[in-house]
């Protein structure tokens, strides 16, 4: 029992030393605080541990480790309190993914002893820079779309595109491609064939996603769209005069018959977007024309006349049955559309210059002759003045043009040569005086007859802007007796 009591006595005492030493000793030290704290996060303010004691310096600086793939980084530390900064040198670099680490066991100044665990990794960035976002998403978040709809993500800056692929995620799973634009910052999602019809999808983007500098995508939450096919028919909603810009052709009205000139475009807007093909199939206007077929957007379909619309005709647009929009939905029936151009109709008038008579040519007649007075020294020279209204001649090929419709010529006695151009006179674009030799007077014996003609109806007389004379105009001349 002697030797009993003296090992147990020797235990107390050893333990009782023990527990004076304190080096059995292991306190709480949950309450050691970091920043950053979150994993991942961006950061750009000093990077700190903080204790719930007043730990040894060296121990606690001993502990404290930043990291990035090639190892520790290099820096100093500075105590404020029972808070430990690590001040890196050089700075860190932006976008580059670090890990804060304090790891193992430290003791206090009262020589306590504590457990710190804790690996927290994080990127750095400047405090001017901003993580790169997402700027827009179509479609937008709850929106309702065909199985076609391309989906067009646009970022602030230039993106990895190798970290996009890895970390975007797109559910249901559903085949896609995908086309960089805009120096990789507009993305345009594609599918291979089509959505899935009546499917709720989701686009996730992950937290790998980041620009080309490393800096990661601002937190950005999941957003969902519905694909629906349309089941509305489309209908014609506006048929339009369009101002020929070259670019955008606005409308100017829907009131052909008194807004279309002669080279006006028509606009055909659609209640939404539409096949271009089977849609321009299905539109024709009658009688034809020569023009094109242009479409400005998938709902707005332009034609262009090459040659220009024909005063007093009457034209016929139709829509057939077989237009239908991207969806498939055939058209709602259209009814009919016609239409006369507006084109005010080409007049002239005429002067005798020598015998200063003016008519016009509605009063022209080839059967009811008017009287030319030749003047001395000649008998054989004469001037006709004519003055066109409702239309100009800017150019010189339509001067020349008008010239070449206008003929006069010796029609009694059949023998006799006609009057010879000696000059052209054009007076702005409308005033138009010719000069002629080789007239003959007429005698006792014999009358000379000579008849004007100005071409008209189609072939003839006309403007570039579709004015034309109605008519052929024809008056017949008698020559004074001298």
């Amino acid at each position: 029992m002697k030797g009993t009591s003296f090992v147990l006595g020797s235990l107390v005492t050893l333990w009782a030393h023990l527990c004076s030493c304190q080096i059995w000793e292991l306190w709480d030290s949950r309450g050691i605080q970091t920043y950053p704290s979150e994993p991942d996060s961006v950061i750009y303010e000093k990077i700190w541990v903080s204790f719930p004691c007043s730990p040894d310096h060296a121990e606690a600086e001993a502990l404290f480790l930043v990291k990035d793939a090639l190892g520790s980084v290099p820096g100093r530390f500075q105590w404020e309190g029972n808070t430990l900064y690590f001040l890196p040198e050089p700075e860190l670099k932006p976008g580059t993914r670090y890990v804060l680490s304090f790891n193992g066991t430290y003791r206090d100044t009262k020589g306590r002893s504590y457990e710190g665990h804790c690996a927290v990794p994080f990127f750095y960035q400047y405090r001017s820079e901003t993580a790169p976002c997402i700027q827009s998403i179509l479609p937008s978040r709850g929106e309702i779309v065909s199985v076609k709809t391309d989906i067009l993500i646009t970022f602030n800056r230039e993106l990895d595109t190798a970290s996009f692929a890895k970390w975007f995620s797109l559910s249901p799973p559903t085949p896609y491609e995908i086309h960089w634009t805009d120096t990789n910052r507009t993305l345009r999602i594609s599918p291979r064939e089509a959505w899935q019809d009546r499917t709720l999808y989701t686009l996730s983007f992950g937290e790998g996603i980041h620009d080309r500098a490393g800096m990661p995508l601002a937190s950005t939450p999941s957003t969902i769209f519905l694909v629906q096919e349309d089941t509305i028919p489309p209908y014609v909603r506006s048929v339009e005069v369009a101002l020929n810009d070259g670019e955008t052709f606005p409308p100017l009205g829907n009131n052909l018959e008194g807004l279309l000139r002669h080279k006006d475009p028509i606009r055909i807007t659609f209640s939404e977007a539409m096949n271009q093909k089977k849609t321009r199939q299905a539109v024709r206007i009658t009688p034809s024309l020569p023009g094109t077929w242009t479409w400005l957007e998938d709902r707005t379909l332009v034609f262009l006349p090459a040659t220009g619309w024909e005063k007093g005709v009457r034209y016929t647009l139709e829509v057939g049955a077989t237009a239908e929009d991207t969806s498939g939905n055939r058209i709602l029936p259209y009814a009919p559309l016609t239409f006369t151009p507006h084109i005010d109709p080409l007049t002239v008038e005429i002067l005798l210059v020598n015998d200063g008579v003016l008519f016009d040519g509605e009063s022209c007649s080839p059967s009811q002759s008017r009287t030319l007075s030749l003047p001395p020294p000649t008998w054989s020279d004469y001037t006709l003045r004519f003055t066109f209204r409702g239309g100009s001649f800017p150019t010189d090929n339509e001067k020349l043009s008008v010239q070449k419709e206008i003929k006069l010529s010796c029609v009694f006695p059949p023998s006799s040569p006609s009057p010879i151009p000696q000059g052209y006179s054009w007076v702005g674009d409308t005033q138009l005086s010719i000069s002629y030799t080789g007239f003959y007077p007429s005698t006792a014996q014999e009358e000379f007859y000579y008849l004007l003609t100005l071409q008209g109806g189609e072939g003839g007389i006309r403007t570039s802007a579709g004015n034309s004379l109605s008519k052929e105009l024809v008056q017949l001349f008698v020559t004074m007796r001298q």
